[in-house]
């Protein structure tokens, strides 16, 4: 749409610095809606959880122990930059094209997934080793809390 502005704007009879100062508002009064609705923030934390990403899939594909160095090949960019959302499942064929050294699992491990199975599908969500900071404040309140009532006043 710039391009076609400037075209316009350009022609014979127009001053060229006129055009371009119209041109300039024209573009700023096209883009300005649309960038006012990004929060510069949010671009920041966006393109570090990027970077971050990034680099801990870069770590796990190559990995300070030498014996550990099955996935130096992976294509850890693509990890990160092309599949839409974390839960995106990576099958073995796909991880295979990302360069991921993978196999089929033995037959000891794949019974064991399969007895596994009806315990897992009743997993709604992972629960983690770290805590967040509400969980770590509720925890301390609620230990606090049960301190002071178990306490009694030295007489």
């Amino acid at each position: 749409m710039l391009d076609a502005s400037m075209t316009f704007f350009i022609r014979p009879q127009i001053a060229p610095q006129h055009a371009l100062e119209t041109a300039s508002k024209l573009a700023v009064e096209i883009l300005q809606p649309i960038s006012g609705k990004i929060d510069p923030y949010d671009l920041g934390a966006f393109d570090l959880d990027s970077d971050l990403s990034k680099d801990y899939c870069r770590h796990i594909c190559n990995p300070i122990e030498k014996q550990k160095r099955t996935q130096r090949t992976a294509n850890y960019k693509a990890l990160v930059e092309t599949y839409p959302a974390h839960e995106f499942v990576i099958d073995r064929e796909e991880a295979r094209v990302l360069g991921l050294n993978v196999c089929e699992p033995s037959e000891e491990l794949d019974n064991l997934f399969e007895e596994l199975r009806p315990y897992l599908e009743k997993v709604n969500s992972y629960i983690g080793l770290i805590k967040t900071n509400e969980e770590s404040l509720h925890e301390k309140a609620t230990t606090d809390s049960s301190r002071a009532t178990t306490e009694t006043p030295e007489g």
